[in-house]
């Protein structure tokens, strides 16, 4: 029998120095050890034979441990492993001998560490990502390493590998097949019950993603049940972690049983004695409430008033506490997450009182509306406006970012009546950070509201609240936004012009160039009204003319970004705007200087059947710039000049074409191809 041979009494194996190590290789002497225990064995799926892959041959050498696997596992802190190893042994723990509390340990991290990846892989339909990213001999390297940590879990990985069973028929690399499906699961089974609790606590994870591809049979027969046990473990990082399993569970089920599952394990669980378990029926309580939206009769109301936060009274469970060990225990050395946690949080708030609620609930607001209607909104009403006035910041400001979602979901009406107060709150709120969600949903927001209500509010933004806002990323919303306004109808089209004149002249260049982005709806929205579009055309002109460069520059930028839209705007080219070109091609700025030659390239690249003033302006301007003093002006007006096919010019993107920050910054000159 060789070293790496798998003995049913004993194995050979090279001891790490410390836990924290299992998985490294060590030169520490070979001794025997006895080999891990066994764990509770699961019933074979149909498929894959579990028994079939305890061969005792010896491994192929190409799968040998890497350096260092242990970087893709999310073990718990030694500290954490070495408490629950204690509580595991109970009061046998004098009579286990340091070499077997090693083993022990180690094995743990293998199952837990398989338990991960058949997580990953079931969520991602995949290996190949884990592949690329640590590649085979790491990957399996997890499950390989001397000393036999979760050897089980590699041998159903490295039989899968060989027979092709990660790759559905018919597909390419990708997901994986029925036949592993069903080896995945009778491994989580059996893991699902281990000793120790952060194995259990990885393989609620496992359940959550297994829940979403195997038949439904297999959820209701095979998964549920492991489920259930987990949610009543005695251990609460167990308990917390099975709850975000659950919404992948109740997808999966009939409609009574989906009504009646969340009911029996959300309501326990929403007055579990560890504050920890109870903030996460907090995070998970919207995701479960939206597994309902197909369902005719909707989620259960116990469920709606818990989000809400309305007590049950008439509850029979709710001076009981629900949450306690089956059976009384020795109580386990206290882990460091279990001491946070007893320090952090008061023991007298309930679910009700929860501190985190508010921000979750804010959070989560647009799932529910969307689960319950807008018919139900008058439900969902007070507890919005209570939220729109809390203190906290973070609340208001997740409030504000999801004001066009819920527009959307509860219509013109009650956003009129219960989401403008709000917008108009957080656009004029003293938090920066509020006002930004607030300007960034500007689009989708005023989409919604009736075409009264988006006049007085895109009033309000042209005025009151653009004095307001103090920063750039604001300001940038809001003329990102211009686009879609000016297509909207019971928009005043003056307010409009305000204020985009208000954006191009903005000091901050980003803002600037957003409001330039959107010049060409205004173009086209304004085409069929004479009168309004000659007051652009009036606007852009005081640019051109102005004192300052940034201006100047500006308004040439605004014309380059017209005719990269549509070049035949080049032709309506008036008199007044061909003799502003003419001044500033002898402008003092280079950097006007070098945005000018850029948009008599491009003029002359796109625009065709130009009129011959037009045309000849154009040249005399690039045989005027082609002997600049700038060697930058000269490398854009040459080609323009001596009327280079576009093949020799230099090439621009649109997106260095528009950014004002790289005026200075053109190629070299291209060579003269005659």
């Amino acid at each position: 029998m060789t070293q790496t041979e798998i003995s049913p009494r004993l194995s050979y194996v090279r001891l790490p120095t410390s836990p924290a190590h299992a998985l490294q290789p060590s030169s520490a002497p070979l001794i025997p050890r006895p080999s891990t225990p066994s764990l509770p064995s699961a019933q074979p799926l149909p498929g894959l034979s579990v028994e079939n892959l305890s061969s005792h041959e010896e491994p192929s050498p190409i799968l040998s441990p890497s350096p260092e696997p242990a970087q893709i596992l999310s073990s718990p802190p030694l500290g954490e492993m070495n408490g629950d190893m204690q509580m595991s042994r109970g009061e046998f723990a004098d009579e286990i001998r340091p070499e077997e509390l090693q083993s022990s340990e180690e094995a743990s991290v293998g199952r837990l560490s398989s338990m991960s990846l058949m997580a990953a892989v079931t969520a991602s339909g995949e290996l190949s990502y884990l592949f690329r990213r640590q590649g085979p001999v790491i990957v399996l390297g997890v499950f390989k390493s001397s000393s036999n940590p979760g050897y089980r879990s590699f041998l159903i990985f490295r039989a899968a590998m060989r027979n092709k069973l990660l790759t559905a028929p018919g597909d390419d690399v990708g997901s994986i097949s029925d036949d592993t499906k069903g080896v995945f699961v009778a491994e989580v089974c059996r893991v699902g019950r281990d000793p120790v609790y952060w194995v259990r606590r990885e393989a609620c994870f496992a359940v959550g993603a297994l829940a979403k591809v195997v038949p439904e049979e297999v959820v209701t027969a095979i998964l549920l049940p492991l489920f259930e046990d987990l949610c009543r473990d005695t251990v609460w990082h167990v308990r917390h972690s099975a709850l975000f399993a659950l919404p992948a569970i109740l997808t999966r089920l009939s409609a009574e049983r989906r009504r009646t599952l969340a009911l029996d394990i959300l309501l326990p669980l929403a007055r579990d004695d560890v504050a920890t378990v109870r903030a996460g029926v907090l995070e998970a309580l919207a995701e479960v409430i939206h597994t309902f939206h197909e369902d005719p009769e909707g989620p259960p109301d116990e469920l709606i008033r818990l989000f809400l936060g309305i007590r049950e009274d008439d509850d029979p469970l709710k001076d009981q506490e629900l949450r306690r060990s089956p059976s009384p225990e020795p109580s386990p050395p206290m882990s460091w997450s279990d001491f946070v946690a007893s320090v952090t949080t008061p023991k007298d708030l309930d679910i009700y009182e929860d501190p985190s609620r508010p921000l979750v609930c804010a959070f989560n607001y647009p799932a529910v509306a969307l689960t319950v209607g807008r018919d139900r909104w008058p439900e969902l009403r007070d507890l919005y406006q209570r939220l729109s006035h809390n203190p906290s910041f973070k609340v208001r400001r997740t409030l504000a970012a999801s004001l066009g979602e819920m527009a959307k979901i509860i219509g013109p009406k009650y956003a009129k009546q219960d989401l403008l107060p709000v917008w108009w709150s957080s656009a004029c709120s003293e938090e920066g950070e509020v006002r930004l969600k607030a300007m960034e949903c500007v689009e989708v927001f005023m989409a919604q509201l009736a075409p009264q209500d988006r006049t007085e509010a895109i009033r309000g933004l042209e005025g009151e609240i653009w004095s307001v806002l103090k920063g750039w990323r604001e300001r940038s919303g809001v003329m990102s936004a211009m686009g879609a306004l000016v297509k909207s109808d019971g928009v005043e089209s003056e307010v409009l012009r305000r204020l985009l004149k208000k954006g191009l002249v903005d000091s901050v260049a980003a803002v600037r160039e957003a409001a330039i982005s959107s010049l060409p709806s205004f173009v086209s929205a304004w085409s069929s009204r004479p009168m309004l579009l000659e007051e652009f055309w009036r606007d852009l002109h005081r640019l051109g003319t102005s004192s300052s460069f940034r201006e100047r520059t500006t308004f040439v930028a605004c014309y380059q970004e017209i005719i990269l839209s549509n070049p035949q705007h080049a032709m309506f080219f008036s008199d007044i705007v061909l003799g502003i070109l003419s001044e500033l091609s002898c402008d003092r700025i280079v950097d006007v200087r070098i945005r000018l030659a850029r948009l008599l390239g491009i003029i002359q690249e796109k625009a065709t059947d130009l009129p011959d003033s037009v045309s000849r302006t154009i040249l005399h301007l690039a045989e005027q710039l082609m002997y600049d003093d700038s060697h930058d002006v000269r490398a854009f007006a040459e080609p323009v000049a001596k009327r280079w096919p576009p093949q020799a010019r230099i090439k621009i993107s649109s997106d260095i074409s528009k950014s004002t920050a790289n005026f200075s910054r053109p190629p070299p000159l291209a060579p003269d191809p005659s």
